[in-house]
């Protein structure tokens, strides 16, 4: 079994053109989603992050945070999803919990939110970028972690709850066999 990244990188290659995300009226193919995807990495290496570093991604659901998400795979860090209409002290503590090294955000940060993070970066500000990028392929194991999600906190302060590149894919090939999908799905 595979790590995320290169089987985001293969499907992009077997069916560049497919549309990939729909949000709203907007479609953008497995193709469009690579380009933003490489942006993101772009930005974020330049931004010095590491393989393990995190990524906290406080964004609502929309293309740019698909894209953020999977750049920080493809730069070997680990995503934090953390949910958008959190409030400060959440925000703050996720942000210390997981030492992030990159926060995202969407729109705009809570009321007061001083983030405790090296970067803040708004996904507006990753800009669109022309041509191939040389960018280096991350090395990560399947059983390495894929992402962070933090609990709602209803019985104590929110916790990290990590899961590994291993137990994504399982979790969607489960999906994917549950509902019958097909590659034309």
């Amino acid at each position: 079994m595979d790590s995320l990244w290169p089987v985001f990188q293969r499907t992009v290659a077997r069916v560049p053109e497919r549309p990939a995300l729909i949000v709203g009226e907007e479609k953008h193919s497995f193709s469009a989603w690579a380009q933003r995807v490489d942006e993101f990495r772009v930005r974020y290496l330049a931004a010095e992050l590491e393989a393990g570093d995190r990524v906290l991604l406080w964004v609502e659901n929309c293309f740019d945070i698909a894209a953020a998400l999977v750049a920080a795979w493809g730069c070997g860090a680990i995503p934090v999803l953390m949910d958008s209409q959190c409030r400060r002290p959440q925000l703050l503590h996720a942000l210390a919990s997981v030492d992030a090294h990159i926060l995202v955000h969407h729109k705009a940060l809570p009321e007061g939110a001083i983030p405790a993070c090296p970067v803040v970066l708004c996904t507006k500000d990753v800009p669109k970028l022309s041509g191939g990028h040389n960018l280096p392929d991350p090395s990560a194991l399947p059983g390495d972690p894929a992402s962070i999600v933090f609990t709602s906190g209803s019985s104590g302060p929110p916790k990290g709850v990590v899961q590994s590149h291993q137990n994504l894919c399982r979790g969607c090939r489960a999906v994917y066999d549950y509902l019958h999908f097909r590659d034309e799905d």
